[in-house]
């Protein structure tokens, strides 16, 4: 089937410019979304950030938010055509908020005219009562939705809940063997780790053999995970001024020597697990967005309740070779449900609403 034939898909792709994790995650999302249709993408202006979404050359970039959207309500006005909202975290801001507010309408006259609105793989942290009750009109206007954890479901509008696109990236890990580091992600604005905990680190590495090695995933973390790497003797994997293309690949094969990360950055754990990588978010200043992403895979181990530093005390070589094992289920499972969400997403898309 040409392109001409096929829907437009008008799809909200924009993200934070230094985060690795905002254009990976919206990268599996436009390619479950270019099986309807070709894409016309808002992704806000950084082509570093662009380089990320895996855009192919039937895809088509604007410009400005302002071109994008007059296009939507152009086709969307004239014949069947999809809108996207965009995927990840919403954190409000005065520009986020002005974008919100235009794709209202939009979204209002796609469901009037009965074009399919899909809004998968978002997550809502709580909002002010005026930005609560947009959120909660664009889910009960959209054809379908999926929260990416239960908090935003109950809190927004019920509807099902799907892993975190990325965990769809694809991944050839290498054999256990070539495995010789242990991985740490910090974001920068946590309170400095305790002794105890950092010596905890050190005294698991040495313990299964293994160097530390400090990842950064997210550019404003650099400074913190310099200063990591001088207290615990570390290599450092910096961020090295490239596109979201190639920095993602330096983080790849970062994590590909690893056999466990540990951190506090949500998608740093969903990448380095999607590499093979035994993810944990044992740590003490980590916050409950890691549990809530991972149950929705059915894997809480990531980031038990309790003390931190007395659960890094506990790993050995056969406890690590026990959460690999659940490292690979919990990537089956999400991978699968994945499919499934991208299966009924075209299904959905691809008739009249």
């Amino acid at each position: 089937m040409s392109d001409h034939s096929r829907p437009p898909v008008f799809i909200w792709l924009e993200g934070q410019g230094d985060n690795l994790g905002d254009s990976l995650l919206r990268r599996a999302y436009g390619n479950a979304l270019r099986e309807v249709g070709p894409l016309h993408v808002w992704a806000g202006r950084r082509n570093d950030y662009r380089s990320g979404l895996g855009l192919l050359p039937g895809d088509k970039s604007y410009g400005s938010y302002l071109a994008w959207i007059t296009k939507a309500y152009w086709l969307v006005g004239r014949r069947h055509a999809v809108v996207a909202l965009n995927a990840g975290e919403f954190v409000m801001s005065k520009r986020y908020g002005a974008e919100l507010l235009g794709i209202l309408p939009l979204v209002a006259l796609a469901r009037v005219l009965r074009r399919p609105v899909i809004w998968a793989g978002a997550g809502i942290p709580r909002q002010r009562p005026t930005a609560a009750r947009v959120f909660r009109l664009l889910a009960l206007l959209s054809s379908r939705v999926w929260w990416r954890d239960a908090v935003t479901s109950r809190q927004v509008a019920l509807a099902a809940t799907m892993p975190d696109w990325g965990f769809a990236s694809a991944s050839q890990p290498p054999d256990e063997s070539e495995r010789d580091a242990l991985g740490l992600v910090m974001r920068g604005d946590r309170t400095w780790p305790s002794d105890r905990w950092l010596q905890s680190i050190a005294d698991a590495a040495e313990r299964l053999g293994l160097r530390p090695v400090v990842i950064v995933q997210v550019q404003r973390d650099e400074v913190r995970a310099r200063e990591l790497a001088v207290r615990l003797g570390a290599e450092m994997v910096a961020w090295a001024g490239g596109d979201h293309l190639s920095e993602e690949a330096r983080v790849r094969s970062a994590y590909r020597r690893c056999r466990i990360v540990i951190g506090d950055r949500l998608h740093a754990l969903i990448v380095a697990a999607s590499e093979g990588a035994v993810p944990l978010g044992w740590c003490e200043a980590a916050n409950e967005k890691i549990l809530r992403h991972f149950s929705v895979v059915d894997a809480a181990w990531v980031a038990p309740a309790g003390d931190p530093a007395s659960q890094l005390s506990s790993l050995d070589p056969d406890v690590v070779r026990e959460l690999l094992d659940a490292t690979h289920l919990m990537m089956k499972r999400a991978r699968d449900e994945l499919a499934s969400v991208g299966a009924t997403i075209q299904l959905v898309a691809s008739r009249p609403a």
